[in-house]
């Protein structure tokens, strides 16, 4: 009896137990902060965010026709984009509404519109702003870090092509009534601390080349042009007692264009002799 007793003991506590359970909601498993399908929304969206980038910043938009008189390129409408339209549609899937205006309104060297269209075709600048860089990113680095109803804060992967250097960028959506938008551009957010760097440079090298001129530096011209040194082979022997940078016309991230007062004795026709001013324009190329 007392064994039996026992086990009775025990089936009744466990059903007390259980009764005093099932009042109370069971836990339930904590959700992912990040589901299959933000990701993926997310991925499509870093993909027209590369497109953007390419045709804004590494002029990728391939052109067909002859150069206007105001230095526009008419468009290849074969590449897909014929009209403002087009790429207003492109924009317009890929980022918020204030992104939009911004990257519409963009402007070139000259602080014209990037893009304009004529009698129905799509032209663009042939003054544009390049990125410093081409840049890629890795699909598979996208991970969400903070979400709410209206936004996500997410981290992704950025890969320089030239030098193989891996960024890791954080980088934010916006919650539309078409679906999640990115706030900003790719290509702008990564080189978002080279600008200031890359423009102090190009003045370096406008300064650097223009003493070179002076000292007769044939090395030092060669290499600022970024050519082999028997390229100027032919300046060796010039005479220019002065040269100086006299106004700045433009300068920004990789280009320059200054305004140089040189005073030349003997430049054997590359350079009149005496006091003239002339147009320096300083390039560089994507990835150098």
């Amino acid at each position: 009896m007392k064994r039996r007793f026992s086990l009775f003991a025990l089936l009744l506590a466990l059903l007390l137990a259980l009764s005093a359970c099932s009042g109370q909601p069971s836990p339930q498993p904590q959700q992912p902060l990040t589901t299959l399908q933000e990701l993926q929304e997310l991925q499509e969206l870093l993909t027209r965010d590369y497109i953007v980038g390419y045709l804004w910043y590494c002029d990728g938009l391939p052109e067909q026709g002859e150069l206007t008189e105001d230095e526009y390129l008419p468009v290849d409408p074969a590449g897909g984009y014929a009209t403002l339209t087009d790429l207003q549609q492109l924009v317009e899937k890929t980022y918020t509404p204030a992104c939009v205006s911004a990257l519409l309104q963009n402007a070139d060297t000259l602080g014209r519109s990037r893009f304009v269209e004529r009698e129905g075709r799509l032209y663009k600048s042939s003054r544009p702003v390049f990125s410093r860089y081409y840049w890629d990113y890795d699909a598979e680095s996208v991970t969400i870090t903070e979400e709410t109803a209206e936004n996500l804060t997410f981290t992704v992967t950025m890969q320089n092509l030239h030098t193989g250097e891996m960024l890791p960028l954080t980088r934010t959506a916006q919650k539309t009534a078409e679906g999640w938008r990115l706030a900003e551009v790719g290509i702008p957010a990564a080189e978002a601390d080279l600008t200031t760097a890359a423009a102090e440079e190009t003045r370096a090298i406008a300064e650097k080349f223009v003493a070179a001129l002076v000292e007769n530096n044939i090395e030092t011209i060669a290499a600022c042009a970024g050519e082999a040194p028997e390229t100027y082979q032919n300046w060796r022997g010039m005479s220019i007692p002065t040269a100086e940078i006299t106004e700045t016309l433009e300068e920004y991230d990789g280009c320059g264009r200054y305004r140089v007062h040189m005073a030349v004795e003997n430049a054997f026709g590359v350079f009149a002799k005496g006091e003239e001013d002339y147009l320096l324009i300083v390039q560089q190329e994507q990835g150098q």
